[in-house]
């Protein structure tokens, strides 16, 4: 029997990322703590810290990025749906007065119309 991948297992298959976003903060703290401690040689401790620091601009560069991914997928999705429904609105709502192709009212003369009374009057 097959058993079906709970909601969480699907969103982690779907993104792909080899190594998540926290994971790059921990090991750069732990560079640096390493570079920190006694290392054997002024040039490894140079190079571990190095590392965690890139690490860090790395964690926080790619956090910045994923917000201004994610902004911009909302303010496009966002856009879509205002379309969407003025698309929508202009299906259902006649309008008033045709237009020509110069988009102004070809019947300008014809903007004062009369009522016409429902119930005729004898």
């Amino acid at each position: 029997m097959r058993q079906s991948k709970s909601n969480n297992q699907k969103k982690r298959d779907s993104k792909g990322a080899v190594v998540s976003h926290s994971s790059i903060l921990i090991i750069s703290a732990f560079l640096i703590g390493s570079a920190a401690g006694k290392a054997p040689n002024p040039t490894m401790q140079m190079c571990l810290f190095m590392l965690g620091a890139f690490g860090f601009v790395s964690y926080f560069g790619l956090g910045h990025l994923a917000k201004r991914r994610q902004a911009g997928a909302a303010n496009r999705k966002q856009k879509r749906a205002a379309k969407k429904l003025e698309l929508r609105v202009d299906r259902h709502i006649a309008r008033s007065t045709p237009t020509d192709e110069s988009g102004s009212d070809g019947q300008t003369a014809d903007a004062d119309c009369q009522l016409v009374p429902a119930i005729g009057i004898q």
